[in-house]
């Protein structure tokens, strides 16, 4: 039960951090985000606090699937040579 606690805590800080990375690095817009962030909030109020299969497949995995789509489309379109880190440079190096 405590490993089971600690997943369910884990997945769902780790959604809504993956959301504000997401924002933040303006790969998705932001309702896009926002959307991923409430997700899992939203499914475990509608599986556990108040247990309705619609709100949960609707709010909470609807929204996860629909930010993931977005954030798929947003991974598709970028070229290749975004992907790249630019170049260090060196300290002393001209």
């Amino acid at each position: 039960m405590v490993a089971g606690l600690i997943w369910l805590a884990g997945h769902i800080v780790g959604l809504i951090l993956i959301g504000v990375a997401l924002g933040c690095a303006g790969i998705v817009k932001w309702w896009v985000a926002i959307a991923l962030m409430v997700s899992q909030p939203l499914h475990f109020i509608a599986a556990v606090v108040i247990p309705s299969r619609l709100l949960d497949v609707t709010l909470g995995w609807g929204l996860t699937t629909l930010a993931s789509l977005m954030v798929s489309m947003a991974i598709l379109r970028t070229s290749n040579d975004d992907w790249d880190l630019p170049p260090v440079a060196r300290a002393g190096a001209r």
